[in-house]
């Protein structure tokens, strides 16, 4: 919520008037009301899940962008050698590295597989970021920042 918080502040500072924030369930979108936006933010989320659940998230938000928009995401990389492999491994490449949260770990290839079909992928780069584990220790990740545009389907 202080995201939330802090992205209504800088909208206001800057007479953003046209930006929309919504919380609530990424499985759950009642709460939209059938809108569709232009872009859609997911921040260090998709790798929290296992891969039916990230499928359908991929579903979900391409569902919400209109065409042209732009799905921007962060998730933790395959290339992160100091936390992949760390904790028992659920599925390939998902590991329970800490109690009760799962890291999916993406190589490049997957990034192309789950964006491809609907996607036009602008921009994709490896960047190191320090933050707080669930213990409150630091720990760097090596993280993919990628920004996508969603496919103009023709009608024929």
């Amino acid at each position: 919520m202080i995201f939330i918080h802090y992205a209504l502040d800088q909208s206001n500072k800057f007479s953003l008037e046209n930006l929309k924030y919504k919380v609530g369930s990424l499985f759950n979108l009642d709460f939209l009301h059938n809108e569709e936006f232009d872009g859609v933010c997911l921040s260090n989320v998709i790798h929290l899940f296992l891969k039916e659940e990230r499928k359908q998230l991929i579903e979900i938000m391409t569902s919400l962008l209109k065409p042209g928009g732009i799905l921007a995401l962060s998730c933790i990389s395959f290339y992160d050698t100091a936390n992949y492999g760390q904790g028992g491994e659920i599925e390939p490449n998902t590991f329970m590295k800490h109690k009760n949260k799962l890291l999916h770990f993406y190589s490049e290839e997957e990034l192309h597989d789950i964006l491809s079909e609907d996607y036009q992928i602008i921009q994709k780069k490896l960047h190191t970021q320090t933050e707080l584990d669930p213990s409150g220790k630091k720990e760097t990740l090596k993280l993919w920042f990628v920004a996508a545009k969603k496919k103009i389907k023709r009608i024929d």
